[in-house]
């Protein structure tokens, strides 16, 4: 599925390599950072199971994932969002 992707996408044929290699280096955290990397997320489901993450230790890594995010893009709006709201008016 992944080389699917890659080639879809008119990548290499590293493309498929390269996104193994989060889960090589990373492990399950990979599903963590996936969340702040576009292509990492989007290849990170499917690379899961082989790389030995269970369905559960996947569903936890991905609440935490996307509970830094939504805390990460909140957390700037609210530090950003006087300076905005000065800037515009």
């Amino acid at each position: 599925m992944v080389r699917a992707f890659c080639r879809w996408t008119l990548n290499s044929e590293l493309c498929a390599r390269r996104t193994a290699d989060w889960f090589d280096r990373y492990g399950a955290l990979t599903i963590v950072l996936g969340r702040f990397f576009a292509g990492v997320r989007l290849l990170a489901w499917p690379l899961a199971r082989p790389h030995g993450v269970g369905y559960p230790t996947f569903l936890l890594f991905d609440v935490i994932g996307s509970l830094l995010w939504s805390s990460v893009w909140v957390g700037l709006g609210w530090f950003l969002g006087e300076q905005a709201l000065d800037a515009g008016g």
